[in-house]
């Protein structure tokens, strides 16, 4: 833990700023941080003993020993430059991260895609299992009932945030990689810098790497690296620790497990989705390892409540509703095809409303964005969220209705955030599937959809003339 006893973070409405300000908090120290508008997180904060303040002011800082920031936060800030001025030691969230990990047997998460969901469903079996864990996760955890907690133990499970590199700072007991592709491109500008800069992260663990063997990426980089262990979870029966006779019945997934071609048993999670079998997977993998009784991992997932905003079901009856946090193509096909046995049995429709996530995100993926939607029958996308970035000339969500259209793929139509809700309330109809996707704010709209009531008519041709006529009156 670090010395210093108070500690101000800019920002602190982040996920995981949030999370390492509550375990500041919950180690006795004052934590006071800010933002720009007190969304759950920051409440949670401020529940918890922090003092929030809705906006960047450098008398924030008042008596401050340490000033904490993350990417998102610009060098410019008039925080940073006030600790500055006043020789405040200042520290970015992954160092942060590190200095708590440190000398702990910690496991580190990494992946562009599921480490919420995995650093939260190994914390969970962990925690069942009496090991006691400290946890930071990435979102808010039902079963934990926040976004971290601070354990008695040694063990240390954690994000390792990959999209600004900050996750080098870390060298971790164990790492899971749960796959590597083309991400947060304005950072690395290319796919051979992100293998590489995972390359080095691997070479930093120093017991273990628990790794999807079903990702050519992970391969590529592990091959011929040098490591105590390499652990394979997967589909294939070439893997280590495999799964096989999946079944989904209504609102669960189950499968059989096997350890070294030997069956350990049937596990049973409460999720739809393949790659959830993967998360499981991963985090089964790392509890073997640490000698964690099969019987009990079982039990901890068959009893799993999962993370807010990642598969989340909101609504069961005449529509269902879903909202999940997917924002890159790979993870918005992924949720969509999950559902999909559900609307074939239903013989209703999927519904995907989403918002994309940073201009440079958009730019650099939306011909991609324009494919992942193929398996929906109705796209709804709105405007872009920001996140901390600056618009860019030419780059909008225009960009990705034009690769949708010129893909031949669903109806799809482009509104205004706020005119969603009734757009839907005029085509949603009996048993249709509504996906709530992206990672920015678009997830405030769902206590409005849950009050919708359906329609029995309408069908997609009629939506087809809709968005057509929504489309020209708004060029008019």
């Amino acid at each position: 833990m670090i010395k210093q006893d108070k500690i101000h973070f800019v920002g602190i409405g982040g996920a995981g700023m949030s999370a390492l300000a509550l375990l500041l908090l919950q180690a006795g120290k004052r934590v006071s941080g800010s933002d720009l508008q007190m969304n759950s997180y920051a409440q949670r904060v401020k529940k918890a003993g922090g003092k929030i303040f809705l906006k960047h002011c450098a008398s924030n800082l008042k008596d401050a020993q340490m000033l904490i920031f993350s990417s998102a936060i610009s060098s410019d800030n008039t925080e940073i430059e006030s600790a500055k001025q006043r020789n405040i030691p200042i520290k970015h969230r992954g160092e942060l991260l590190a200095d708590l990990a440190k000398g702990r047997t910690s496991v580190a998460i990494s992946g562009m895609h599921g480490k919420t969901s995995v650093a939260n469903m190994l914390a969970v079996a962990l925690i069942n299992a009496q090991v006691d864990p400290t946890v930071v996760l990435g979102g808010e955890s039902f079963d934990l009932k926040g976004n971290a907690c601070l354990g008695k133990s040694s063990y240390f499970v954690a994000e390792a945030d990959e999209s600004d590199g900050s996750f080098l700072r870390l060298s971790p007991t164990y790492a899971v990689i749960t796959n590597i592709e083309a991400e947060h491109i304005d950072f690395y500008k290319s796919e051979e810098r992100i293998l590489s800069i995972f390359k080095e992260f691997c070479q930093k663990v120093n017991k273990a790497i628990f790794y999807n063997g079903e990702d050519k990426n992970i391969r590529k980089i592990l091959c011929g690296l040098k490591i105590a262990q390499k652990i394979s979870f997967g589909f294939s029966p070439e893997c280590d620790i495999f799964a096989k006779n999946i079944i989904r019945k209504d609102l669960t997934i189950s499968f059989d497990c096997f350890f070294k071609q030997e069956k350990l048993g049937r596990v049973k999670i409460p999720l739809l989705g393949k790659y959830n079998v993967l998360n499981c997977l991963s985090a089964i993998a790392v509890c073997l390892h640490l000698n964690v009784d099969f019987k009990e991992l079982r039990e901890s997932f068959k009893n799993y409540k999962g993370v807010a905003r990642r598969g989340e079901i909101k609504r069961k009856d005449e529509i269902m509703l879903i909202e999940d946090y997917a924002h890159h193509p790979t993870e918005i096909a992924s949720a969509i095809s999950a559902y999909l046995p559900i609307k074939e049995n239903k013989k209703g429709r999927i519904i995907s409303i989403f918002q994309p996530h940073r201009y440079t995100r958009t730019k650099f993926l939306s011909n991609s964005f324009g494919r992942c939607f193929d398996k929906s029958d109705i796209v709804i996308l709105s405007d872009i969220y920001a996140a901390s970035e600056k618009a860019i000339p030419g780059v909008s969500s225009e960009l990705i209705l034009k690769a949708i259209n010129e893909e031949n793929s669903p109806a799809a139509v482009l509104l205004p955030k706020e005119k969603i809700i009734n757009y839907v309330q005029r085509i949603a109809r009996k048993n249709d599937i509504i996906l709530v996707l992206g990672a920015g704010d678009i997830g405030d709209i769902t206590k409005d959809l849950i009050k919708i009531v359906p329609s029995h008519k309408l069908q997609v041709a009629s939506f087809k003339q809709e968005t057509t006529s929504h489309k020209l009156q708004a060029a008019g």
